[in-house]
This record gives C-alpha cells, structure tokens and sequence, in this order.
C-alpha cells in the first residue's frame, strides 16, 4: 500500500496546526501579574508564584477576613522581617527570631498554638508561610476586641504589653506603606 505525497502533507499540516495551538493555549494571556477583583494577585498556577505574591495574597485574604487594616497587616510584615511587598523575591520568610518568634509575622509557637487553638511546631509555624499569616491576623484581630486601638494592638504585638512605642506608631501611622516597594509600573503588571 503506498501513501501519497498529498496524505503525508495534510497530516504534517494537521499535525503541526494542532502542535501550535497547543503551545498557544499554555501562554499566559497577560504575561505577567495581575489583580483580580477582590486584589490577589496571579499570574500562573498558585504554586508557582514566588513566595513574596503568596505572602502578598495571604495577607489580602486573612487581613480582609479578619478585618484587619491592610496598612496594619503590611506593615507589622515590613517590621517583624522587612517585607517589602509582593515583587521583593529574595525576601526570606523563614526565620526565628533570638526570642523564637518564626516566619514572616514572627509568631512565638506557644501564642500560634493559643490563637489557632491546636498544638502548633516550631517548623510548621516558620514553613507554613499562609497559617504564619492567618495565626497573625487572628491574634490581632483578637488584641483589637481586647483593647480597641490599633496602636496599643501593635505595641502589644511587638512588646507583649499594652504600649505604644514607635514600632506601632509606624504600623498605624504609615498608611502608603506601598511606597516602600518595588514600583510595579516597571515590573509587566497589570493593575
């Protein structure tokens, strides 16, 4: 049975028709990052982000759900470990502290296991950056009942007393906190 030239081109053609619209398909639209309407920020699958937009996303949905004010929520990160924003990648979330506080919110592991209700390790509490950042939120939102303040909330959290030092006067204060990042107008962000 011999094949036709006419066969073999149809198929090679069919063939690489579909070969270029399977590698169209796997493009990212926006090449790059952008905002959806409740302000995470995607741009591929969610394990693929670098850990500085997960952190980002985390403190969006737990600051948001916990009612925790976004200038509070970033910049108790930007204190406790420098934090810098989503496009800040060589932040290294996982760190202890010389009092034990570990991860981007700095938890002591007797307070995370207290707010989240569930004994708690030290390894988990630094390497599970999205529980680091929920137990974070929870235990402020709990000092803001408690004491009614944000600045008192942020010295407590920094201090572990009912203060107001100038770590929370920059917590509450600071409201632009964004400045501090990376500007995203030169990053291929659509915002």
């Amino acid at each position: 049975m011999r094949i036709s030239n006419w066969f073999i081109i149809k198929t090679l053609y069919v063939f690489l028709l579909f070969a270029i619209l399977l590698g169209l398909s796997s493009i990212d639209k926006d090449d790059g990052y952008y905002l959806n309407n409740d302000g995470y920020l995607f741009g591929g699958f969610e394990s693929d982000l670098p850990t500085s937009i997960k952190i980002y996303n985390y403190v969006i949905k737990y600051s948001d759900k916990y009612e925790i004010p976004r200038h509070v929520a970033f910049n108790l990160l930007y204190r406790e470990t420098t934090y810098l924003g989503p496009f800040h990648y060589n932040y290294n979330p996982y760190r202890e502290s010389i009092s034990g506080a570990v991860g981007p919110a700095q938890i002591i592991t007797s307070t995370g296991s207290w707010v989240y209700g569930k004994k708690l390790t030290k390894k988990r509490l630094m390497n599970d950056v999205g529980l680091n950042i929920k137990i974070s939120m929870m235990y402020l939102n709990y000092l803001y009942k408690k004491y009614k303040s944000w600045d008192v909330v942020c010295g407590y959290y920094n201090t572990g007393y009912p203060i107001v030092n100038d770590y929370a006067k920059y917590c509450c204060n600071n409201q632009n906190y964004s400045k501090k990042w990376i500007n995203v107008e030169y990053m291929d962000v659509k915002l």
